[in-house]
């Protein structure tokens, strides 16, 4: 303990102890006041201390029932918007080209239309969790297949520059619910499996996009091309709409253990715990 006054000094010293403040950690004391979704697990399993473990399942499960439906739906639905998503991209200064217009004039009109881009995916943001997937799939497509015909079919400069930038809103409102509802789809075990095959194909079929569009473009003109897109927007709408399962405010676990997709949400329905029972394995089969 220190004198309150040094000899020769006019300054008071006080003591003050030393005082030790256990380290708390705040991640730690969360974990030890909430359970989380382990707890909750394990509560729904069981209360049982083991590891809960995630069999990947292999990739022939795609093609048997339930899932079968669903990766075929999705993979039709993946090569036929290839071609109106990454068409008209590709293949509007072209387009325009053989409308009559230069080089400089067609790209200043497809940059002009391609500023739809990150507006549409701005909209997105707000509209994605308030409108059913499935149904603003079908919609924004079935606008993207009549911007498509009226771009092909129009010869004014601002009506094309409009009707270009009307098609890239909607075909990127178009393009992020249905990167959101591919991954609804399968259950965690499929979901990455599902999903990157269906892409995949879709992939192969921007591949042979330019074999089938090219060729139209020079025998027959932009008014074939963006009729050919228009047909295959169509299909993709039908496939979605015909075979698609709703998917906006339901579980996944609901979506996963159901195949038919459609049934209202109900009180019913409801993931309870008894069901989630079913989705935990335990390493240990004696647990």
């Amino acid at each position: 303990m220190l004198p309150r006054r040094l000899p020769g000094s006019r300054t008071r010293c006080r003591a003050q102890p030393h005082r030790v403040r256990p380290e708390r950690s705040s991640t730690s004391s969360r974990r030890a006041r909430s359970p989380g979704r382990c707890g909750h697990l394990r509560s729904a399993c069981g209360a049982s201390a083991a590891p809960l473990t995630c069999t990947k399942a292999p990739l022939h499960t795609l093609v048997q029932a339930p899932w079968r439906t669903r990766t075929a739906m999705l993979a039709v639905f993946q090569v036929l918007q290839a071609f109106g998503y990454y068409g008209f991209g590709t293949l509007a200064p072209l387009v325009l080209a053989g409308k009559g217009y230069d080089i400089v004039q067609s790209l200043t009109f497809s940059a002009l239309s391609f500023v739809g881009y990150p507006i549409g995916s701005l909209l997105s943001v707000p509209i994605l969790e308030r409108v059913e997937r499935k149904t603003l799939i079908t919609l924004s497509g079935l606008a993207m297949r009549g911007f498509g015909l009226g771009f092909g079919y129009a010869h004014s400069t601002a009506l094309i520059v409009a009707l270009g930038f009307c098609y890239t809103l909607a075909s990127n409102l178009f393009s992020n619910a249905y990167h959101v509802y591919q991954g609804e789809l399968f259950p965690t075990r499929l979901r990455a499996t599902g999903a990157g095959t269906a892409y995949s194909l879709g992939r192969l079929g921007s591949a042979a996009m330019p074999y089938v569009l090219l060729p139209l473009l020079v025998g027959h003109g932009a008014d074939a091309v963006f009729a050919f897109i228009a047909c295959a927007m169509a299909g993709a709408v039908l496939d979605i709409g015909l075979l698609g399962p709703r998917t906006t405010g339901r579980s996944l676990d609901e979506l996963a253990d159901s195949t038919s997709g459609d049934a209202p949400v109900t009180a019913a329905t409801a993931v309870s715990p008894a069901r989630a029972s079913t989705a935990c394995h335990h390493p240990n089969p004696g647990a």
